[in-house]
């Protein structure tokens, strides 16, 4: 991944941005017709996750408008394929010499749009892309967004579905209409999925056993591995709860690593899922047969909540005020630590290591504490 030379360029644009005046939104702009929208989000999957909902809100309210996406491998746009409301999902490479092949098909590609919605608070490059087009929007943070002809003020104590909500709610009244009321969920996801024998097998098989089905997701991205809460805290937890519940270890590519941790627990009765299935068939087992999810701040704690999975969110490095769930029903659990959060994508600060050294916002997480949110949510669901 050539993520560094993404970031090498985005701050030599980062100087340009600074000369941008601010686009003028007059009342022809205000009484044009919205035709195309692109939406810029480059990364990553959990962002986009958040963000759909309020895609599909501008959607519903302009349902004749073809809506695109700007976004780069990152955010997993496969995932995303079989959403209705999107048109097409267009990929930025982020090697230096694709970007600079790619950037003048791109640049005549953004002419074409009637609005570019920059969703990304940290890259600088797409407030640069958006003011190709005759309106843009985006979040007015530290680093970016003076230029945008609608602005959202970026409050980083408020949740990022909310944050996104607010945008595009203030993009709509800006166009003469009033927004149609925007879902938390995404089963959109799973149009036209449908699950393989293997899958409706191997899941029938679980439900069998007569127990609730409780997925733990102990991983996250391989460059936010320091977002983990230790795997021995999830490997006790599942010791406690495996008279309550059919437990399964979820995760992909990024959680191979914890394969062997547990076969040697051979004390443990659980399903190691981990690297076994798709995102979107992860996304229908969280939508159609899981009871509960338990897991760090990480993507596919974002596609379980958005099929309504309640869900456990461990956070440490984040809060989960500002990542966390909204649905009703989940919780998070974490710690009231001064360093915290210490990633602030806004500012432009995303450590890939603990600036301590203990990682003491994870670690001093009680087992107690998180045994009883989920001993306390089956009992709900009973």
């Amino acid at each position: 991944m050539k993520l560094s030379q993404l970031k090498f360029i985005d701050k030599l644009i980062s100087i340009c941005i600074v000369l941008l005046p601010k686009k003028k939104l007059n009342q022809s702009l205000r009484t044009r017709e919205l035709r195309s929208v692109l939406i810029i989000k480059l990364s990553a999957m959990g962002d986009a996750l958040c963000l759909m909902p309020s895609v599909r809100m501008l959607s519903e309210t302009f349902p004749e408008v073809k809506i695109d996406w700007l976004t780069t491998k990152r955010s997993a746009p496969d995932l995303f394929k079989g959403l209705p409301f999107l048109n097409k999902i267009i990929l930025l490479p982020t090697n230096l010499l694709k970007i600079i092949q790619f950037l003048p098909f791109l640049l005549i590609k953004l002419f074409r749009y009637d609005l570019i919605v920059d969703c990304d608070q940290y890259y600088r490059v797409s407030e640069l892309l958006s003011n190709l087009a005759p309106i843009n929007a985006g979040f007015l943070g530290p680093l970016k967004g003076k230029s945008f002809s609608i602005q959202e003020e970026y409050d980083s104590n408020r949740n990022e579905k909310i944050q996104f909500k607010l945008l595009f709610e203030k993009i709509i009244v800006n166009f003469g209409e009033k927004p149609e009321p925007c879902k938390v969920d995404l089963p959109e996801l799973l149009i036209g999925f449908i699950p393989s024998s293997k899958l409706i097998f191997e899941v029938g098989e679980l439900e069998s056993i007569g127990k609730p089905i409780l997925i733990i997701y102990p991983g996250s991205s391989g460059n936010a591995s320091f977002r983990r809460w230790d795997f021995k805290n999830y490997l006790e937890i599942s010791r406690r709860l495996k008279d309550h519940f059919t437990v399964v270890f979820a995760g992909g590519i990024d959680e191979i690593a914890c394969k062997p941790l547990l076969s040697d627990d051979i004390n443990i009765k659980y399903v190691d899922w981990i690297n076994h299935w798709s995102l979107l068939e992860w996304a229908w087992i969280f939508k159609n047969k899981a009871a509960i999810f338990l897991g760090n701040d990480a993507g596919l704690f974002h596609v379980a909540d958005l099929q309504g999975l309640k869900t456990v969110g461990i956070f440490g490095p984040n809060l989960y005020a500002r990542w966390g769930s909204v649905m009703e029903g989940s919780s998070g659990v974490e710690i009231e630590l001064g360093c915290r959060p210490c990633i602030n994508t806004h500012l432009g600060i995303v450590p890939q290591s603990c600036s301590r050294g203990d990682v003491a916002c994870l670690n001093l997480i009680n087992l107690d504490d998180v045994e009883a949110i989920i001993k306390s949510s089956l009992q709900k669901n009973a």
